[in-house]
């Protein structure tokens, strides 16, 4: 093995077996670090490509291990935890149902405690109110005091003096020739008078119609009646004539043909 034949190098060359001792290539030190790869990538690529032996020589795969898994909790553990999870979410339902059905006694309210804080809210309602004054023209302001003061002096003219009536002359004096007005109560009564309804005449009505029709309906059972004696009567007369003894012709009777001539 020399190193011009590098390109036949194979790994198990370089394979350290005790009883095998590879012989050393002088200057294989001093090859750089990308011929060593290449080096290296070829002989491996040749050894892939050589046909192993059978039974032996290759490597042996290591056999696989189980992957091991966790440990799952039975389903029936699951179960069990999800139905008291049920149950006690239908309890808690349960607890708060009855208690919104059941009973609070509330005391009496105080109504004079109501009716007086009502008053003081009234009260307090009202102060905010305020009258104000509506605005108006110098004119108009100073004819109203006038209308006022005039007013004022009439009542007081009327207090000091004596009433006396004025009557106008345009106006009717008939009223003093009338006679007084004297307030009459008079007695009066109230005169009952028949009364005119339709029911007597609808009840006479529907008497004479029930009349004629139990009349019709008489009529009618005499009919069915008579019918049925005629049949029963036809009938009986058939039965009692087939009862009678008739005579059968006698079918060996001679019979005389005349002849014409």
């Amino acid at each position: 093995m020399t190193i011009t034949d590098w390109y036949k190098w194979s790994v198990q060359h370089f394979k350290c077996d005790p009883h095998i001792r590879p012989k050393l290539i002088p200057g294989v030190d001093r090859l750089d670090d990308r011929l060593r790869a290449v080096l290296r990538e070829q002989d491996l690529q040749n050894d892939l490509l050589k046909r192993k032996p059978a039974g032996g020589g290759q490597n042996q795969r290591k056999s696989k291990k189980l992957k091991t898994t966790k440990k799952q909790t039975p389903r029936a553990c699951e179960f069990q935890r999800l139905y008291s999870e049920k149950r006690k979410e239908l309890k808690l339902l349960a607890k708060i149902q009855g208690m919104e059905y059941q009973f609070r006694s509330r005391p009496v309210p105080n109504f004079e405690r109501f009716h007086q804080r009502l008053e003081r809210r009234k009260l307090y309602l009202n102060s905010l109110q305020k009258v104000t004054r509506p605005r108006c023209p110098g004119t108009l302001a100073a004819s109203m005091e006038a209308l006022h003061k005039r007013k004022k002096e009439e009542k007081q003219r009327t207090k000091s003096t004596d009433f006396i009536p004025r009557i106008n002359p345009g106006s009717s004096m008939d009223y003093l020739h009338r006679q007084p007005f004297i307030p009459q109560i008079e007695s009066t009564y109230t005169r009952p008078k028949p009364f005119h309804l339709h029911t007597s005449d609808r009840a006479l009505s529907r008497r004479l119609y029930d009349e004629r029709k139990r009349m019709r309906m008489d009529q009618r059972l005499e009919q069915k009646a008579s019918d049925w004696f005629k049949r029963e009567r036809a009938e009986f007369l058939k039965l009692r004539k087939m009862t009678n003894f008739k005579a059968n012709p006698n079918p060996w009777r001679r019979t005389t043909v005349s002849t014409a001539g």
